[in-house]
């Protein structure tokens, strides 16, 4: 008898850390928007809006096409421990190059023809870091919270799908 008991209480230990296992799983991504990047040839900054407030998510950008040459950009704003940054991604020649603007430091470098609707782009921001990848090509770093919502393009054009964080 002895025995069954601390068999029962062994198992209903391990159902109730079992529940809270599950209830404590990472949230799923959700698309929320799919848009066309317009830009020009003439490097007009052009806005865009993607979330309605700022927080985490997935943004992932394929079929990007430089317009104007060297000095077009896409820039999209984040929120960070120490205020808002500019994530920006640099044409030069055939390469992107991904970087936070306060970090001064390149996050991503990337040839543009690798950036494709199977292999896109990746920007995650998601328990206070931020992830960049293309394929398996991937650079994380800290302290970043989340999107402000917004973006800027400069000559860049392509395609943009927004994913949001749900429970």
């Amino acid at each position: 008898m002895m025995k069954m008991r601390i068999w029962l209480v062994c198992l209903m230990s391990f159902l109730i850390l079992g529940s809270m296992a599950v209830a404590a799983a990472a949230p799923t991504v959700q698309l929320v928007q799919e848009f066309d990047l317009v830009a020009d040839k003439y490097v007009n900054p052009i806005d865009a809006s993607f979330f309605e407030e700022a927080g985490p998510g997935r943004l992932e950008f394929y079929n990007l096409k430089n317009l104007y040459g060297s000095g077009a950009q896409l820039i999209v704003y984040v929120n960070t421990d120490s205020g808002k940054d500019w994530l920006t991604f640099s044409y030069s020649g055939d390469m992107i190059e991904v970087k936070l603007l306060n970090r001064h430091f390149s996050l991503l470098t990337t040839r543009a023809y690798a950036v494709t609707k199977t292999i896109p782009l990746t920007v995650v921001v998601q328990d206070g870091k931020l992830t960049v990848s293309v394929g398996s090509n991937s650079r994380t770093v800290k302290d970043v919270n989340s999107f402000t919502g917004s973006l800027t393009t400069q000559s860049i054009a392509g395609k943009v799908k927004v994913y949001q964080f749900v429970d």
